[in-house]
């Protein structure tokens, strides 16, 4: 039996005891907290408002350097279920930057482009002359990709089953009427995702492709006629099939520009910065995870030159499934502190985002355009609208409702020999104070008054907080599953008496 014996519990309740003698300030604190709590009723008033996995498409235009809302553009797509690319460029040439939108995400994209002046008026509004061939989401990037001094914008599709990349001239046209197009991996059929920026130091821009979901990632740079440079760039494992996201980063002084690749959607949030050299062997500058293992968000990637240095820094959000937030890298990989994390929407808003830079006024400030994205709804609705799914081998558990990902914890289950247990359950049982006593391997232990406690199998094994260790995210308990103590918080009052609990290794 775990730690957690359900037959050998003490339910002790008996609140304002003497074991409190001796204990810290924070676990009295702690402890007193609860007591108030349980005083007008023993179980909690729901606390949970569900994240959400839609947002109305609109772009948040933020000045850097005041973090204020300069300006919201709302577009008036066709649907709700429509998440946004934005670019800045001066597409028209009047030495004035552009808001290029499109819809990048959700069931009723439409491919199109919409452009806005800075003010957020809409100027023009293009379709896109290509056939959506599969999936709903769109990859757009701009840049000078022949050497004619006029902007061109490469669209692709990541949910594709075809790596093809379309070339567009500032009127939306295609680049070139012989070559319209090309295919960046023939031999995969996994859509794609694009970038343009100066990898290799020639004079214009290269068109930088990488693979969409379903096979192991590859990316390759090519010219405007879909010509490779080098051979591909393998930048994650072979089980990393969830596709790549892309930017362009360029130091002071530098004659061409680093790559920065990313995991996307479904991933955790590791990107790798890249330098191109002239034998394409292609070393690496820095690889790094942003967010602790349980996020499983992917990236997005962009480039500004925030502090006005010569040298840009490299931005990264969550590229779904958790809150927006942006922070600040350089090529080399090191953070740049002096750039607080930037938060874009409501806290609650789960979809991910992407977004670009420029200056778009006549101040000196950057200006952020950040955009909502449509969060993927990738879970299981057989297993109802609220269910938990623990991953034993990453230590994670993750509340998954009406199909999206809505929370996701470090957790520390069972070590040694005192596994927990694999298989699907239900929860059946919860209490707000549990005192767990026992004794394992010849020694006793005694947690009293252990807050948040939610059974998800008979036998005694419990979800609930574990204030004797901070080591989340490494098997540390007889068998339950041990968490913080805000998330074991969160669990007990969002799940209800049957919701479905998943555990696998």
């Amino acid at each position: 039996m775990c730690e957690c014996e359900f037959g050998k519990l003490k339910m002790d309740l008996r609140l304002g005891s003497s074991r409190y003698a001796g204990m810290d300030s924070r676990m009295k604190y702690m402890r007193v907290a609860h007591t108030i709590f349980l005083s007008v009723g023993f179980f909690s008033v729901p606390f949970v408002t569900s994240a959400s996995a839609l947002r109305a498409p609109q772009l948040q235009v933020i000045d850097m350097n005041s973090r204020t809302v300069e300006h919201v553009i709302t577009v008036e797509a066709d649907g709700t279920d429509v998440g946004l690319k934005p670019l800045v460029a001066d597409i028209d040439d009047d030495d004035s930057a552009d808001i290029l939108v499109f819809e990048s995400t959700g069931s009723e994209v439409k491919p199109l482009v919409r452009i806005y002046d800075r003010h957020g008026v809409q100027k023009k509004i293009y379709p896109l002359f290509v056939p959506q061939e599969a999936g709903n989401e769109i990859s757009a990037a701009i840049g000078n990709v022949d050497s004619d001094a006029e902007l061109e914008i490469v669209i692709s599709f990541p949910q594709s089953t075809s790596t093809r990349v379309y070339i567009f001239d500032a009127t939306f046209k295609y680049n070139d009427p012989s070559r319209p197009s090309f295919i960046a991996f023939p031999s995969l059929s996994t859509g794609a995702r694009v970038t343009v920026g100066n990898v290799t130091g020639d004079k214009k821009n290269e068109i930088i492709v990488g693979t969409g979901v379903g096979a192991q990632a590859h990316v390759g740079l090519f010219d405007q006629h879909g010509k490779q440079y080098g051979t591909d760039i393998i930048p994650f494992a072979e089980t990393d099939t969830q596709g790549v996201t892309l930017a362009t980063i360029t130091s002071s002084g530098s004659t061409y520009a680093d790559l920065a690749i990313g995991l996307a959607e479904s991933a955790q949030t590791w990107f790798k910065v890249y330098t191109i050299d002239n034998a394409f062997t292609y070393p690496v500058r820095t690889e790094q995870r942003v967010w602790s293992r349980e996020w499983k968000s992917g990236v997005s990637l962009a480039s500004a030159d925030i502090l006005h240095t010569g040298s840009q820094e490299l931005v990264v959000a969550p590229l779904s499934d958790q809150r927006t937030e942006l922070q600040f890298f350089h090529a080399d990989g090191t953070k740049e502190d002096s750039i607080a994390p930037v938060y874009g929407f409501e806290e609650s808003f789960n979809g991910g985002s992407e977004f670009a830079f420029g200056q778009l006024d006549s101040d000196l400030a950057t200006e952020l355009v950040i955009a909502p994205r449509v969060q993927t709804q990738r879970g299981d609705l057989s297993k109802g609208s609220k269910y938990v799914v623990t991953d034993l081998s990453e230590q994670t558990t993750t509340l998954w409702e009406d199909g999206y990902i809505l929370k996701q914890f470090l957790i520390s289950s069972g070590a040694g020999g005192r596994p927990t247990p694999t298989g699907e359950t239900k929860i059946s049982y919860k209490k707000a104070l549990i005192n767990y006593d026992g004794a394992m391997f010849g020694e006793s232990y005694h947690f009293a008054n252990t807050p948040w406690n939610t059974m998800f199998r008979s036998g005694g094994y419990f979800f609930h907080t574990a204030y004797w260790h901070n080591n989340f995210g490494n098997p540390m308990s007889h068998g339950c599953i041990n968490m913080r103590e805000p998330d074991a918080h969160f669990l007990y009052d969002w799940t209800e008496m049957g919701t479905v609990v998943i555990t696998h290794s």
